[in-house]
């Protein structure tokens, strides 16, 4: 680190914040805090974007911070760099990361470039210390399978983010705001759930695709067909400011859903509805180019699975085409595909509330089992 002497910075770090945000879980945005960034992290996420956590001290304790894309960019230009300081302008706490209190840092201001270690501050994250103020969680009996919700309730859900939309903007006659949504899976079913306005933006960089969460506080109401007219579920959750989220570790299997279509009953359904089906991925074929009506060009892969009774092939688009990623002979559960039919032959495309998730249910043992089982000539 850098040494600076002379006059003395007309800032001082805000001693006791970070105490005071991790016991209470929650901050003022008024309170501007000065901070010092002790270490960077760089985490790469599911979805291949690169993310920022920043260990944070006040000169007598420590916390993380993780930063939103445009602080992330500061960082990349090393405009925030190990040993700066920092004044947090827009930034909120939540609990959502492993039941620990996180700072979001939305605007910063550089207050000075490298220093040394400022005071001696004690870092909290060591096996001796104790979770502060942990994301309020139910015994696992509590939790309500997805399969199980009705309209009307409050519900604890646990389940895996298969697939989650990007922050989008909305506006109409009753106001304007953001919103994204996130298709969660548990051993039962899925569901779709919606985040809107500030608890969109509260959230939009915390949740990523292919982990699981625990959502205490949700609610849930008919499904919208005026704005989810191919979700398949009846039933969608609504996330509000009541809301906690936490980060479960493991990986629940995916149990084969009872409205698995099997594949050799594809053609017996009607051209256009949505279907799920699970199998082994039997290929998988390199991105391709093609030129659409409009003379665009767009990216499309195509893969196979296949049951005991059949193989079809799923088709993907665009961005979906190249961050496809997972291998042959991996067992998934596909959902909310739409069916089509190519040279008399049904084939199924994947849309934007499309699913495809490995299954590690004792099914897709048996099914990986036998698809690897030496094949009679």
């Amino acid at each position: 680190f850098l040494y600076f002497i002379g006059m003395p910075p007309s800032w001082s770090l805000s001693a006791g914040i970070c105490s005071l945000f991790m016991s209470n879980g929650e901050a003022d945005e008024q309170t501007s805090p000065v901070l010092q960034v002790v270490e960077i992290k760089v985490q790469k996420g599911r979805d291949g974007v690169k993310r920022f956590r920043l260990l944070l001290s006040d000169g007598e304790s420590m916390m993380y911070g993780l930063c939103t894309e445009e602080v992330g960019e500061e960082v990349l230009d090393n405009k925030i760099e190990k040993g700066c300081v920092v004044q947090l302008t827009r930034f909120f706490v939540t609990t959502a990361v492993n039941g620990r209190p996180i700072l979001v840092l939305i605007a910063t201001k550089l207050r000075s470039p490298a220093l040394s270690l400022i005071g001696n501050p004690h870092n909290p994250f060591s096996d001796s210390y104790p979770a502060a103020k942990a994301a309020p969680t139910r015994a696992k009996n509590y939790v309500t399978k997805i399969s199980k919700l009705d309209l009307g309730g409050k519900y604890t859900v646990e389940g895996k983010v298969t697939s989650r939309s990007p922050l989008r903007s909305w506006s109409n006659a009753k106001g304007e705001g953001v919103y994204f949504w996130v298709e969660l899976c548990d051993d039962s079913g899925s569901v779709r759930g919606t985040f809107f306005r500030d608890i969109a933006a509260k959230w939009d960089k915390l949740i990523e695709e292919g982990k699981v969460y625990a959502f205490t506080g949700c609610h849930t109401k008919a499904t919208d067909r005026n704005y989810a007219a191919d979700v398949m579920s009846d039933i969608e959750i609504v996330f509000s400011k009541e809301t906690t989220i936490r980060e479960v570790g493991g990986e629940p299997g995916v149990a084969v859903p009872s409205k698995a279509t099997p594949i050799s009953s594809l053609r017996t359904l009607v051209k256009g509805c949505k279907v799920d089906v699970a199998g082994v991925i039997s290929a998988v074929s390199p991105v391709t180019e093609i030129r659409t009506k409009a003379n665009d060009e767009l990216a499309k892969r195509t893969i196979h699975v296949t049951d005991k009774t059949g193989t079809v092939e799923i088709v993907l688009w665009a961005q979906d085409a190249h961050t496809f990623a997972l291998p042959v002979s991996t067992p998934v559960v596909a959902r909310d595909l739409k069916l089509g039919e190519f040279n008399n032959t049904p084939n199924l495309s994947y849309t934007r509330t499309s699913s495809i998730a490995v299954d590690n249910s004792p099914q897709a043992a048996a099914l990986l089992e036998w698809w690897s089982a030496p094949k009679e000539v």
